[in-house]
C-alpha cells in the first residue's frame, strides 16, 4: 500500500501540470508564440522560465511546471493515442531522445504533419515533418497529456492544417529583450558623475525592474548630447542590442553597437563612420527595424541635411557585423519638411518587414500619419490617418510603436500633453485596409503625471503577448522612477511602479532612452 501511494505521488510530481487544464487552442498559441520568437537551443539556458531544449519547449506549450519536464518523464506521464486520433496539442515522443508537439496533419493521407519543436540543429521551428519523425521512427510514439483538453476552438482547413491567430513576439523581443529570457527590458544611456557615461539595463523580473550597469565608458566618452540611441537585434541572435549614432569632433558621424551577450555583458564595436560633412548630425532622426526581412535589425536615417529636401537612408546589416548604406527614398524639394516630421518604426502592414511612420505637422491643417511601407529596397509612402483640425498637435506628442492588440499589425501609442494640464494615452490601431483608428485608453489628472517629466518606451514587460508602456519619470526632489503601464487586454493601461531610484543617485535629466525619444520634438 505504501509503495502504491509512493508511486502515485511520484507520478503526480512528474506530471507537473498546472492548477487547471489547458485547452488545445491555448497549447498551440503558446507553442506558436515560442517558435515565432526563434529561440536558440540550449540545455542550460531558459526562455520564460523553461529550458530551451525539446522537452522544455513542450513543457511550456503544455503549461507544465518550470523549468520543464524531460523526454523520459513526458513519456511516462502521457497516455498512448492512436495515429487516427491525434489532435493538435498532442505530442510525439521518443523516450530519452526527442519530443515534438503535433500541430495537425499536413496532408489528407496523414503521412506528414506540422511539428512544433525545439531542435538542436535549428532552435525553435515549425515545419512539415514525415510521420512519426525524421530519424529513428520506430522509437517515436504518439501520446496525450492528461492536462490537455477542449480542442473545439482550433479550426482545421480542408487540407487538415491548423489555423490560429498570428502572434508577433519575435519583433517585440528583437527591440527590447536584452537578456534573451523572452521578456522585454529597458535600456538607458546615463550621463553620470565625473564626466563618465554608462549603459544601464532595467531587466524585467516578476513585477519589477532590476537596474544593472552593463557598461561604463572612459572619462569623456559618448557624451549624451552627441548621442542618438536605438535598439534592435543587429546580429540576428534574437537578443536586443543597442546602437548609437554618434557625432564626432571631426565633422563625421559613427555607428557604435553595444551587442548584448551572456551574463548581461556587452561587446562594443564601431562598424561604420561617415565621410566628413556627409551628414548634419543635428538634422538626422534615427530608427531601427528589419527592413529587408533577413532576421537582423537595420538602421534608418531620416536625413534633413540639405535644407530644401529630405531623404531616407537605410543601413542594412550583414552577417559579419557591417553596415551597407543606400538611399531608399528622396523627397521632392519643399514637399516633406524634415522639421515637421517625427519618425518611428514598426511593421504596420504585417508583411514581416519593418516600415516607418511619420507624424507630420501641417501647421493649421490636420496632423497626419504617413506610413512609408518597406518594399525591401525602398519605401512606398501613403497617409494612413488625419486628425481633426486643432485637436491633435504634434508638439504635444510623444509616441511609440508596438502590438497593443492581438492582430498582426503594429500600432502606435501616443502620450499626449492635454491643454488642461493633464495627460492622456491614445492608441492608434492599424488595420489591413491601411488606416488607423484612434482610441483613448488612459487619462491623467491635471498636475498629476507630467508630460515633460516622462520619457516613454514600449515592450512586453510581462510576457503576455501584448505591448505595454514604460516611463522613466523624473520627480522634483531629484529621484526617478520607472513606471510600467500594463496593457489590460487591449482595454486600458494600468500604471504600476516597477523601480524607484535614490534621490541624487540617478538623475533623470541625464538619461537617454531609445530612438522613440526622437519623437518628443
Amino acid at each position: 500500500m505504501q509503495s502504491l501511494l509512493l508511486a502515485m505521488l511520484i507520478t503526480i510530481a512528474l506530471m507537473g501540470s498546472s492548477a487547471s487544464a489547458v485547452t488545445r487552442s491555448e497549447v498551440m498559441d503558446r507553442a506558436e508564440s515560442w517558435t515565432k520568437s526563434s529561440v536558440s537551443y540550449s540545455q542550460t539556458r531558459t526562455f520564460r522560465g523553461y529550458r530551451t531544449d525539446c522537452s522544455g519547449f513542450v513543457s511550456y506549450a503544455l503549461a507544465l511546471n518550470k523549468p520543464g519536464q524531460t523526454t523520459n518523464s513526458l513519456a511516462k506521464t502521457t497516455r498512448a493515442v492512436k495515429k487516427r486520433d491525434l489532435e493538435p496539442g498532442d505530442i510525439i515522443v521518443a523516450k530519452g531522445v526527442h519530443v515534438v508537439l503535433f500541430g495537425g496533419w499536413a496532408n489528407k493521407e496523414q503521412t506528414k504533419y506540422v511539428a512544433y519543436e525545439q531542435a538542436s540543429s535549428t532552435g525553435s521551428i515549425e515545419r512539415v515533418t514525415p510521420y512519426p519523425y525524421w530519424k529513428g521512427a520506430g522509437s517515436y510514439a504518439a501520446k496525450r497529456h492528461p492536462g490537455v483538453g477542449g480542442g473545439g476552438e482550433i479550426t482545421v482547413s480542408r487540407g487538415g492544417e491548423r489555423t490560429l491567430p498570428p502572434l508577433r513576439d519575435k519583433l517585440t523581443r528583437k527591440q527590447s529583450d536584452y537578456d534573451g529570457d523572452g521578456v522585454s527590458d529597458v535600456s538607458v544611456l546615463y550621463d553620470g558623475a565625473s564626466n563618465k557615461r554608462s549603459l544601464w539595463r532595467f531587466y524585467s523580473n516578476k513585477g519589477k525592474f532590476n537596474a544593472v550597469s552593463v557598461w561604463s565608458g572612459i572619462e569623456g566618452a559618448f557624451t549624451m548630447q552627441n548621442s542618438k540611441k536605438t535598439s534592435g537585434d543587429f546580429n540576428g541572435d534574437n537578443i536586443a542590442d543597442t546602437a548609437l549614432f554618434y557625432r564626432n569632433h571631426d565633422d563625421t558621424s559613427s555607428i557604435w553597437v553595444f551587442y548584448s551577450g551572456k551574463g548581461r555583458n556587452v561587446k562594443v564595436t564601431m562598424p561604420w563612420t561617415s565621410q566628413p560633412g556627409q551628414f548634419d548630425w543635428d538634422r538626422v532622426r534615427l530608427a531601427s527595424g528589419d527592413f529587408n526581412k533577413d532576421g537582423r535589425s537595420d538602421l534608418a536615417l531620416f536625413d534633413g541635411t540639405p535644407a530644401e529636401s529630405s531623404a531616407l537612408w537605410v543601413m542594412l546589416t550583414d552577417k559579419s557585423g557591417g553596415f551597407t548604406m543606400s538611399k531608399w527614398w528622396q523627397g521632392e524639394p519643399g514637399a516633406f519638411d524634415w522639421d515637421s516630421a517625427k519618425m518611428l518604426s514598426g511593421d504596420f502592414n504585417g508583411d514581416g518587414r519593418s516600415d516607418l511612420a511619420f507624424l507630420y505637422d501641417y501647421a493649421q491643417s490636420p496632423t497626419a500619419i504617413w506610413i512609408f511601407a518597406s518594399k525591401g529596397n525602398g519605401f512606398s509612402p501613403r497617409i494612413w490617418w488625419k486628425s481633426t483640425p486643432n485637436t491633435f498637435l504634434a508638439e504635444r506628442v510623444k509616441m511609440v510603436s508596438g502590438y497593443f492588440n492581438r492582430d498582426d499589425h503594429a500600432d502606435i501609442s501616443v502620450f499626449y500633453d492635454e491643454p488642461n494640464g493633464g495627460t492622456s494615452i491614445i492608441t492608434l490601431y492599424s488595420n489591413k485596409a491601411g488606416h488607423f483608428a484612434a482610441r483613448k485608453r488612459w487619462s491623467g489628472e491635471p498636475g498629476g503625471f507630467s508630460w515633460k517629466q516622462a520619457k516613454i518606451m514600449a515592450g512586453d514587460y510581462n510576457a503576455d503577448g501584448l505591448t505595454d508602456l514604460s516611463f522613466l519619470y523624473g520627480y522634483l526632489d531629484g529621484h526617478a522612477r520607472a513606471w510600467m503601464f500594463e496593457n489590460d487586454k487591449g482595454n486600458r493601461f494600468l500604471p504600476k511602479t516597477w523601480w524607484t531610484g535614490v534621490s541624487g543617485k540617478f538623475d533623470w535629466s541625464n538619461t537617454l532612452v531609445t530612438d522613440q525619444e526622437q519623437t518628443e520634438g
